[in-house]
């Protein structure tokens, strides 16, 4: 069956967990503030040596199988060695996608020494361990990141990778063309062109293969700024070959008049570019 295009919210539908390392904070305190504490903030004690993606951990937080790849549906799982043996201290790590949030958690230093047994002091130095697990796989992307932070300061982003699965077939764009309409059997491209009136769909058609998991996105721009609006994403929940795809667009507003474009991407990686112009409504 041919794909249609679907405008989907990727990051609303991945249902993420943090392992046993997240923490909640403490409550904040009832008691009035001391007007007379200062209201600067001091810097933090605790200093990151190094940050190691990796298949697994190691029962003392070291990392095992080191990487920056993973497949849709692995886990990422993340050591963190800090400097020395610090007693206490929060060190958090935020997780995104393509600029979105996708998960948190934090590591109280005290309460986890106390309540957890998951801070190990390895040659002087102390190892903390983060695993990011989700129910449903992710799309196959370069952008993913964590930010760490330490006692509320920025402490560095560090960036992964999901890759598609091994057993996956490559996934590469055939053709695509810009139209004025799709023909509703095979999606192929009815009367192409690259000049479209204000106030008209703008189309684009052709043919793809998509691996398991992998992505196929169109995203529109406009006098060429990102009209998030308009981005549409296909997910192949299993090897799809040689199949057509339609994506189209209207602005809320109409088109300006002038030149755009829509970018297909494959895994968030740029596989074509398509410039159009509109010209006035009749």
């Amino acid at each position: 069956m041919p794909l249609t295009f679907r405008k989907i919210f990727v990051l609303t539908t991945l249902i993420l967990l943090l392992a046993a390392c997240s923490q909640n904070p403490p409550p904040a305190s009832t008691d009035p503030p001391d007007a007379s504490a200062p209201t600067a903030q001091p810097r933090s004690a605790l200093k990151i040596e190094d940050v190691v993606f990796t298949h697994k951990l190691n029962d003392d937080m070291t990392p095992s199988d080191e990487t920056d790849a993973f497949e849709p549906d692995q886990e990422v799982y993340m050591s963190v060695k800090l400097d020395g043996n610090p007693k206490k201290g929060l060190i958090a790590a935020a997780y995104s996608y393509n600029g979105q949030a996708i998960a948190d958690a934090q590591v109280d230093l005290a309460r986890a020494r106390d309540d957890q047994g998951v801070i190990f002091v390895i040659g002087g130095n102390t190892y903390v361990g983060f695993t990011l697990s989700h129910e449903t796989p992710f799309p196959p992307s370069p952008n993913y990141r964590v930010t760490l932070a330490l006692d509320g300061e920025p402490a560095g982003e560090y960036a992964f990778t999901i890759t598609p699965p091994e057993d996956a077939i490559p996934s590469r764009l055939i053709t695509a063309t810009l139209a004025t309409d799709v023909k509703a059997d095979s999606y192929e491209p009815y009367e192409p062109t690259d000049t479209f009136p204000a106030d008209k769909q703008v189309f684009l058609a052709g043919r793809v293969e998509l691996g398991k998991f992998s992505t196929l996105t169109a995203r529109w721009y406009i006098d060429g700024k990102l009209d998030e609006a308009g981005t549409r994403i296909i997910t192949a929940s299993e090897d799809v070959p040689d199949t057509g795809f339609y994506f189209t667009y209207l602005p809320e507003d109409n088109w300006p008049e002038g030149k755009h474009k829509v970018v297909l991407s494959i895994d968030d990686e740029p596989v074509g570019e398509y410039e159009f112009t509109i010209t006035p409504a009749p």
